[in-house]
């Protein structure tokens, strides 16, 4: 199981997840539907109470998202736009 430090990803994540969620028109349940990942750690993530997520939960995200994981782990003015 490979686990981010919180060096490596940090605020990052939590923040970029629930924006890119929101511009796409999704809830946390929506997502958690879509990512096979549990709307409660979803709601973790972005509530900062779950630091480190785990690699394969983040490229679930990334990828109900259809966007790159870096996208989710890098600040705002480094993401790229994801893909529609």
């Amino acid at each position: 199981m490979v686990i981010f430090n919180h060096n490596s990803v940090g605020g990052d994540l939590v923040f970029n997840l629930k924006e890119i969620r929101e511009k796409r028109g999704l809830s946390q349940a929506e997502l958690s539907r879509l990512s096979g990942v549990n709307a409660s750690t979803i709601g973790m993530l972005e509530a900062g109470a779950r630091e480190y997520p785990r690699l394969d939960t983040a490229q679930k995200l990334a990828n109900a998202l259809h966007c790159r994981l870096d996208d989710l782990l890098t600040s705002d003015d480094k993401q790229e736009e994801c893909q529609k």
